[in-house]
């Protein structure tokens, strides 16, 4: 298990031999992560392969320049999937020959793992923890906190998976986010060996059982995989097909040499079939497997369903690129050459530190890092990486004293996890400097409540599981119905909060794997992502005779199909205006032909993420100034005669609406509540406490604020005689709270 791992003449560079002489390689041949690189052997044999350290090379790069750069990289996130490959091949080999050759070791397995993990994992979320402590804010240390113990425990995935998506556009704000891969992984090495062991005990077929597991982990991923990105049990079949390789070469490589052979003698002379096999179809393959992991690098983006079926490619050029063995003319010229191994010695810590050091500098950029910052920062974390290397990780992995160094890093990694939690307990320790600075930026979000909610709203269970939301009232029958996209989502906690017995409700909405549900009905190809979840989610609340009122609310941009996020400033101009408003009036008809009364909320004043609105002076002021760190104002409020002005025409196809189903349609607008109007300033602060939580969604706290006025309208409507003639109808201004 700790055997020595010579290196062939000439092949490597002068640093890197330092490092193999210092015992950096010598001592942990169970060296790899999902995330995580390290020494190899090539099965069957003790010999180092550098292409594999090559490959992991291929995959951190795709990694970094993805998350510094992602629009030069849309697919770099399958770097991961690449190291989950190599991390099953290389494992699986060392447990395999352990176990035939009788001296498999459950403690020194998990001491090696510890030894491999933990030195650069304590280091790195040390040191953000202790960053965190001068520029994070109470939440956001708060979360921190609770990522630094989920990340120590290996369970950062779940918690992340219970927060959002990978994707989400919040994760840049998440120092630690990229750790749900190293759960992952770790989760797996908890199970596997044990499972395996038990396996080869019992004298089943090992390779027939790692297929079956395999295959069960790849079709639990299939049916919603945006959902189950992060979820161990549909990431482990990556991991699986590393083993098969690892079982194959091990024990079936002269069964698979004569399978290939078989074919070869049909394609070449027999004379020179084999030397024809070993240099054409081999450096072949691993051609096709580079330009097979080039493709989804570069081809895919965040807008793909992945994993999924796509995962495949990824997977499928990582295990051909391992099989097709070291001499091949990829791995021989490209993999194997001096710089990709370096890279691949460093990928490990480089990993754990590149993210970290990113979310920090967009946290204190306020957003807007700069390329030459982000660039700087890959230098410093490849820098970081390196000294980690060689100064922490060498030193623990190799040498004697195993046992202590178990012990210690335990220890230390005990007091790591205290810490975070110590965060979680005490509410992101709000006697920090930092906080003090921003005593609102936390006060959005309220107190824990009984939420009267169940995950349903009406429709198959196969259809509900692919909304984002679809909640519904536990106390009764829904009167009324809340319909939408994200803006829906973040203004459902207020409303059923505020709910009564006067009318429960439903909320059908969010964004989710068909698109976010935007009330417009329309074969325009610009609203064509709406279309599919917009119907489902209208002709659930056309069913239900229950529902008397349906709520609508939906964002400007999506509306619209505006530029960015923070801003309308394209509306004026926008030449859409007759398509949406043909889109809305057909969604407003659908409904009131059907009985319901229809409300629709009018968006709010479109600013800027809050927490890049955010003064984070702490006890870093010498960074602040270095990098001009000062929130951009008039990104973080609006006059309130500006947003009127921009929010013309989007006002003018409300009041067209409310005008063409007086009595059946009203108007409710929440901007008196989100505004001051007496320095006439929209902002994303007001009286004291944060009016949005992400983006311009608004926070828990406005959310309740907004209700407590809509509720009531709502109410109030619905008792009045459904009838254009009633004396109550309302034409022409919009009603304002």
């Amino acid at each position: 298990m700790t055997e020595s791992l010579p290196t062939r003449s000439g092949l490597i560079q002068p640093a890197v031999k330092k490092l193999i002489a210092a015992g950096a390689l010598a001592g942990n041949p169970v060296s790899s992560s999902a995330a995580l690189p390290g020494k190899t052997l090539t099965l069957g044999s003790s010999s180092y392969r550098p292409d594999i350290d090559g490959l992991r090379a291929i995959a951190i790069l795709a990694v970094v320049i993805y998350h510094a750069f992602p629009g030069s990289l849309p697919g770099g996130f399958v770097g991961v999937d690449i190291f989950f490959v190599i991390s099953g091949f290389l494992i699986s080999s060392i447990i395999f020959k352990g176990l035939e050759k009788g001296d498999f070791s459950f403690s020194l397995f998990y001491a090696h793992r510890i030894k491999r993990i933990f030195p650069a994992l304590i280091l790195v979320l040390a040191g953000s923890y202790l960053f965190g402590w001068f520029t994070l804010v109470a939440d956001e240390f708060r979360q921190l906190g609770r990522h630094t113990a989920a990340s120590i425990g290996f369970i950062q995935n779940f918690v992340l998976w219970t927060e959002a998506g990978y994707f989400d556009t919040a994760t840049e704000f998440k120092p630690l986010m990229h750790l749900w891969s190293l759960a992952i992984e770790e989760q797996f090495y908890l199970v596997y060996p044990l499972a395996i062991w038990c396996v080869w005990k019992a004298r089943v077929n090992v390779l027939a059982f790692v297929l079956v597991l395999g295959l069960l982990s790849f079709g639990s991923g299939l049916g919603s995989p945006t959902k189950t990105f992060l979820l161990s049990q549909t990431r482990f079949w990556e991991i699986l097909a590393g083993s098969v390789l690892a079982y194959v070469q091990l024990f079936k490589k002269q069964q698979l040499m004569a399978y290939l052979n078989l074919w070869t003698s049909r394609l070449f002379s027999p004379e020179t079939a084999g030397s024809r096999f070993d240099r054409t179809v081999r450096s072949s393959l691993s051609i096709a497997a580079l330009l097979l992991l080039a493709a989804t690098i570069f081809g895919l983006d965040s807008t793909w369903e992945f994993p999924g079926w796509w995962a495949l490619a990824p997977v499928t050029g990582a295990v051909l690129l391992i099989g097709v063995g070291p001499d091949a003319w990829v791995n021989r010229v490209i993999l194997a050459n001096q710089g990709m191994v370096f890279v691949g010695l460093i990928s490990y810590p480089l990993y754990l530190w590149h993210w970290p050091l990113l979310s920090f500098l967009q946290i204190l950029a306020l957003g807007d890092a700069s390329g030459i910052a982000r660039l700087v920062v890959v230098a410093l974390s490849f820098l970081l990486a390196w000294l980690t290397y060689s100064l922490v990780e060498t030193p623990i992995r190799g040498g004697s004293n195993g046992r202590f160094k178990v012990g210690l890093l335990c220890v230390l990694a005990a007091v790591v996890w205290c810490a975070g939690y110590h965060s979680v307990l005490s509410k992101g320790i709000a006697s920090r400097h930092v906080v003090e600075l921003n005593p609102a930026i936390s006060s959005g979000r309220l107190p824990a409540y009984q939420h009267h909610t169940v995950s349903r709203c009406g429709l198959d269970a196969s259809v509900e599981k692919k909304f984002e939301r679809c909640l519904s009232d536990t106390r009764g029958a829904a009167r009324f119905a809340l319909l939408g996209d994200s803006k829906a989502a973040a203004l459902a906690p207020g409303i059923f909060r505020e709910s009564t017995s006067n009318g429960y409700w439903v909320f059908i909405g969010g964004t989710n794997r068909w698109g976010s549900v935007v009330p417009v009905v329309t074969d325009a190809v610009q609203y064509a992502p709406y279309q599919e979840a917009t119907k489902i989610a209208f002709d659930a609340v056309i069913a239900n005779p229950e529902i008397e009122v349906v709520v609508l609310t939906t964002a400007t941009r999506a509306l619209f199909k505006l530029k960015n996020e923070h801003s309308i400033e394209d509306l004026p101009a926008h030449g859409g205006f007759n398509l949406a408003l043909d889109g809305m009036d057909r969604a407003v008809d659908r409904l009131v032909k059907a009985g319901k009364k229809v409300v629709i909320t009018v968006d709010n004043p479109t600013l800027k993420e809050p927490r890049k609105c955010v003064s984070r002076a702490s006890g870093l002021d010498f960074v602040n100034d270095f990098l001009g760190l000062v929130p951009n104002q008039s990104l973080c409020n609006i006059t309130f005669d500006r947003h009127m002005e921009l929010s013309r025409q989007y006002r003018g196809l409300l009041e067209n609406l409310q005008v063409k189903y007086a009595g059946q349609l009203r108007i409710f607008d929440p901007l008196n509540l989100l505004c001051d109007m007496k320095s006439r300033i929209c902002g994303s602060f007001l009286d004291g406490f944060i009016l949005y939580g992400y983006s311009d969604h608004i926070s828990e706290r406005a959310s309740v604020l907004v209700a407590s006025k809509l509720l009531p309208f709502v109410e109030s409507f619905a008792r009045e005689r459904n009838s254009s003639g009633s004396p109550s109808s309302s034409r022409g201004a919009i009603d304002k709270k």
